[in-house]
């Protein structure tokens, strides 16, 4: 594997030495010398990757191996006299600074021994010599570097690419400053100290991240990660009567029931006759609060927030009066994913030390059993770590019980 010279081998050494072992961190095998756009942005995103790989191990390069399986069969790609050329150019425009490819080494198929080979095989194999990212962290753009849409510092776990955290994107930066150092061998130059000046900066840039949280907002409590909701549990009391119930039957009703009745005929009245929709009994109004407690604004913020199995939740545009309501979505909003125990907000944008609760309630209907059930928020925006939080609401339901007579006409 790499070491911490630049290997000089012939090239089949070479590629029997890389074949020895699985994708790492600094050596990746491609099938394909890409064609496609799909293609070439693959391979530069993990030249990319590897190039920062290479500069935070303080190794000196990384291998990129065209016509070679993921199982290290080799294959073979069919060769073209402008190969090498377009491999430097579609590094050049998903990269910046451009990763540089010190070498590519070309090795003919014919002259693989055989039990290296796939069962067909064609052309040649190329391994592509990515150097370690000099001074700076190459950022890969996806969409190539004219479109001026956002570039990420990349980095690798084993085989695979992803984004550099803050920390790594000033670990990287900082290795790059005292590589410059090195080479300069002066001490701190002028120019070492105007690049760490830069450096400062940047890191200091890194550091202004969001900070987002989710609450309740309550209207006593303000936002809180708690609240306490009361629903009501009905039991029923039966009362025995002797005899027969009057007939036509005239008795009083006790105050429970008459209460009970009159809820039953104003539900009636609101879901048939024509009102508005009558919330479901125990529904419980909540409202959110977003805030942004760091120190850079956050982008297309998305929240989802998992309520627990056994609780229904209902949009409150469900129980307005008939009207045309569309909520505003662009700017932001809540709703309920239908068919799922999840809450679903959206902003645009939201500055830092700001926060945001101009979002339309969500109902909800609890289990009515005492307990203590989690929520769990998981928050996303661009340029930031997913955030994972937990919200609490205190289930104490009120018990209320409802009389009902049962005569018993059996002769004494």
């Amino acid at each position: 594997m790499p070491s911490k010279e630049p290997r000089e081998e012939p090239p089949l050494a070479l590629l029997s030495s890389l074949l020895k072992h699985e994708e790492d961190t600094l050596v990746e095998f491609k099938e394909y010398l890409p064609r496609d756009w799909d293609g070439k942005r693959q391979v530069s995103e993990a030249a990319c990757a590897m190039a920062n790989a290479a500069l935070n191990r303080a190794l000196p390069d990384a291998f990129l191996v065209l016509g070679v399986t993921n199982d290290r069969r080799v294959i073979g790609v069919m060769r073209s006299p402008s190969d090498r050329k377009e491999i430097r150019e579609f590094l050049e425009a998903h990269s910046d600074p451009v990763v540089e490819v010190i070498d590519i080494v070309e090795v003919d198929v014919s002259s693989v021994p055989t039990d290296w080979r796939a069962d067909h095989v064609q052309g040649i194999v190329y391994i592509l010599r990515v150097a370690a990212a000099r001074y700076f962290p190459r950022r890969f753009y996806p969409e190539r570097k004219a479109t001026g849409k956002y570039g990420a510092i990349l980095i690798r776990d084993g085989p695979r690419n992803r984004e550099a955290t803050a920390e790594e994107t000033q670990r990287l930066i900082l290795l790059g400053a005292a590589q410059l150092d090195a080479d300069r061998g002066k001490g701190l130059t002028p120019e070492v100290q105007a690049l760490r000046a830069q450096v400062d900066g940047l890191l200091s840039g890194l550091l202004k991240e969001p900070a987002l949280e989710i609450r309740f907002r309550d209207a006593k409590l303000g936002a809180t990660k708690e609240i306490t909701v009361t629903p009501t549990r009905t039991v029923e009391k039966i009362i025995r009567m002797k005899g027969p119930p009057p007939a036509p039957w005239t008795g009083a009703l006790s105050p429970n029931i008459i209460a009970t009745l009159v809820g039953l005929h104003g539900g009636l009245n609101g879901s048939i006759f024509g009102g508005k929709k009558a919330l479901p009994r125990n529904a419980v109004e909540l409202h959110f609060e977003l805030s942004n407690s760091g120190k850079a604004p956050a982008t297309d913020v998305r929240a989802f927030i998992h309520f627990p199995p056994g609780t229904k939740l209902y949009e409150a545009a469900e129980f307005r009066s008939f009207s045309f309501h569309i909520p505003n979505r662009s700017f932001g909003g809540a709703w309920v994913d239908e068919g799922e125990s999840t809450v679903q907000i959206y902003v645009e944008k939201l500055g830092n030390d700001l926060s945001e609760d101009r979002f339309d309630p969500v109902y909800a209907v609890f289990p009515e059993e005492a307990g203590d059930l989690d929520v769990h928020v998981k928050l996303l925006a661009d340029y930031m770590e997913p955030m994972n939080s937990v919200l609490t609401v205190k289930v104490r339901p009120e018990i209320e019980e409802v009389e009902r007579l049962v005569f018993d006409e059996r002769d004494p």
